[in-house]
């Protein structure tokens, strides 16, 4: 059984803003332990699409994953074809 998430981050940015408390972006370093064994993140960024990939290395190498998406992305593209007869 693995364990898998796929969020789509649709939601504008915004401010929050509560009792004089501050939301602020931070970043998060390059490394990080995977909560799953295979999270895929996509946001709009303006009129593209931006994202990313944390998988836990024990189960995945890089060239997989990289496989893995290269047969998703032509399958949504597949799909975007079929939908507006492009």
């Amino acid at each position: 059984m693995f364990q898998v998430v796929f969020a789509w981050q649709n939601v504008p940015e915004g401010k929050l803003e509560a009792g004089g408390f501050e939301d602020k972006a931070f970043a998060v370093g390059s490394v990080s332990i995977a909560k799953f064994d295979l999270t895929l993140t996509l946001q709009e960024v303006g009129a593209k699409i931006a994202g990313g990939v944390e998988y836990a290395t024990g189960l995945f190498e890089q060239s997989t994953l990289k496989r893995l998406f290269e047969i998703f992305l032509a399958s949504c593209w597949k799909g975007w074809w079929q939908m507006t007869g492009r």
